[in-house]
């Protein structure tokens, strides 16, 4: 620290001992907004993942699947490792970010939405990355990348609009206010 050397040895030990007990609470208080988005976003995220597996052993949604090129996303490697970890990760580095935006004086609302942009926008991204490396190279048809592969896109893209919306106003807005309550009491 530069700013310790300008002092005098017993000053200086005081002020680097100050400077970097401020610099562990800011990173104390960056983590409650991750840790706060980790217990309530991932059981949520694990109920709604469970809901997505149960309704798909139905046969007009598996059907449904098969057709739009769906096989490598069922896959147990993806749903129960890639997914899984990408969502943890993304949980805790959005949950991070929430004190900094409640820093900068944006709202709940705002704050809200930002972090689940964040998290949604790379997880569908990560999604639809599946959906297109599963069309071209397990495809139903021989063909290569089919058109019905566009369709598995399409759906990928309206689903993330909707999930945002709902999920931004419902579980973010709750981890949000539980983390504002906890930084700012």
């Amino acid at each position: 620290m530069k700013l310790c050397a300008k002092f005098p040895p017993i000053a200086k030990s005081e002020l680097c001992w100050q400077a970097k007990k401020i610099k562990m609470t800011t990173v104390n208080l960056d983590r409650i907004g991750s840790r706060t988005a980790l217990f309530v976003g991932l059981p949520f995220g694990t109920i709604f993942s469970l809901m997505v597996l149960f309704i798909s052993l139905f046969p007009m949604f598996d059907l449904g699947l098969a057709v739009i090129d769906g096989r490598l996303f069922w896959h147990p490697i993806i749903w129960g490792g890639l997914i899984p970890a990408t969502f943890i990760f993304l949980l805790w580095t959005g949950g991070g970010k929430i004190k900094k935006h409640l820093d900068k004086k944006h709202s709940i609302i705002r704050t809200s939405f930002l972090f689940t942009l964040f998290v949604n926008s790379w997880l569908f991204a990560l999604i639809l990355m599946i959906f297109i490396i599963g069309g071209l190279f397990f495809p139903l048809y021989k063909e290569g990348f089919s058109g019905i592969s566009l369709t598995a896109i399409g759906f990928t893209i309206s689903l993330y609009l909707v999930s945002t919306v709902f999920t931004a106003l419902t579980i973010v807005l709750l981890i949000v206010t539980i983390t504002k309550n906890k930084i700012y009491g």
